[in-house]
């Protein structure tokens, strides 16, 4: 690796690449206006000496080692496949560093996610955390679906009107969920009255 210099008007910056092609086709990664000003790159070299430029895998490798005994907390490999992956990708990286085969693991049988979640949620949703209860609704029961055509800001308009709480980041089914079980509560609470 060699040490190069970029200078663009005043501003200077230095970084190390293979050769002088790769300084160039990645001078954006050292500074992204140097993608639309023009640089001067230049090798940086002291006469009789030679600068050599080494990653130090010491802390690399101790950095990985660091993540992967986080991801590899139960708690975190295998809440869901992500989970499993993302261990099993620092687990790579971690052999690969070590110069060793890595050790990867295989899925549990069952998710911690699936063990607390009700429901796939759609995507792009969040789903319930854990402290906060669920609604539930007997699919048995036909409803009077008031819900059905409202979309998002709808939703949330009509949860806030009503006082219910929910999570912003809902997506419309849960929303569509949470309003019908609220509806139902009402319901059973005024049969009861009565």
């Amino acid at each position: 690796m060699k040490l190069f210099k970029y200078l663009c008007g005043v501003d200077e910056r230095i970084s190390v690449f293979a050769d002088e092609t790769e300084a160039y086709e990645r001078r954006t990664e050292v500074d992204p206006t140097f993608h639309f000003l023009p640089v001067q790159i230049d090798e940086i070299t002291v006469p009789g000496y030679k600068i050599i430029s080494e990653a130090d895998d010491a802390s690399s490798i101790k950095n990985i080692r660091d993540l992967l005994d986080v991801q590899g907390q139960d708690g975190n490999w295998n809440y869901d496949p992500y989970m499993l992956g993302m261990y099993n990708g620092l687990e790579c990286a971690s052999a690969v560093l070590e110069n060793r085969e890595p050790v990867y693991r295989v899925a549990p049988e069952k998710w911690l996610s699936a063990q607390t979640l009700q429901g796939e949620p759609e995507a792009g949703e969040i789903d319930t955390p854990n402290d906060v209860p669920t609604p539930t609704i007997d699919p048995n029961v036909p409803l009077d679906d008031e819900f059905e055509g409202m979309d998002k800001p709808a939703l949330k308009a009509w949860l806030d009107e009503n006082g219910v709480e929910y999570t912003p980041q809902w997506g419309d089914k849960r929303l569509r969920e949470t309003a019908r079980a609220w509806v139902a509560a009402q319901n059973k609470e005024g049969n009861a009255n009565e």
